[in-house]
């Protein structure tokens, strides 16, 4: 419950992603349940997906940046059992 499929280009250090809060990036603690595909996906909790994710945050991200969404058509959330 409350777990997703991420690509690992997601991660911020360990245990943290980065979303869009009201157009700027903030940092989420997640916990990395497991890893898929050879270390290219991990399964993280917990995860409202209303926040949606970065899957690859610019170099230099900082909390608060101003950010502006685009639609990754090779990214999809995998939410199954």
């Amino acid at each position: 419950e409350g777990a997703i499929r991420l690509p690992a280009t997601a991660l911020k250090g360990q245990a943290q992603v980065w979303v869009i809060d009201n157009g700027q990036l903030a940092s989420r603690d997640i916990t990395v349940l497991g890893e898929l595909d050879f270390g290219q996906s991990i399964i993280a909790a917990p995860f409202d997906l209303a926040d949606g994710v970065v899957a690859l945050a610019p170099l230099e991200a900082e909390e608060g940046q101003p950010v502006s969404v685009r639609a990754a058509p090779s990214i999809t959330a995998d939410t199954g059992g």
